[in-house]
């Protein structure tokens, strides 16, 4: 019986963070959405790399959401924001000071 016990809690343990993480869609919706303004704002032309690499980190995303890594997700989701931004604001020259 405590055998049986132990090994459960282990395998809580174990599994148990995997069940607390959850989908990232927002995050994956608000990386899509600023890769849409970016391109809007010409980055393609006047910051193809920063739009490049973010829309790069926005097709990994996906693909680890669809792996069911959805940490990973969640953090590269967030990475193409955050490059998407950054490439809007290069071409509007309104880059706002690192926190």
């Amino acid at each position: 019986m405590a055998r049986r016990l132990l090994l459960a809690g282990l395998v809580l343990l174990w599994f148990g963070p995997l069940a607390c993480t959850t989908v990232p869609v927002q995050e994956l919706s608000d990386a899509r959405q600023s890769i849409d303004a970016a391109r809007s704002a010409g980055a393609a032309l006047h910051a193809p790399g920063l739009l490049d690499e973010a829309v790069r980190m926005l097709q990994r995303a996906t693909q680890e959401l669809q792996a069911g890594a959805n940490e990973a997700a969640r953090r590269d989701a967030l990475a193409a924001n955050e490059l998407a931004r950054r490439a809007r604001e290069s071409v509007s020259g309104e880059a706002e000071p690192a926190q």
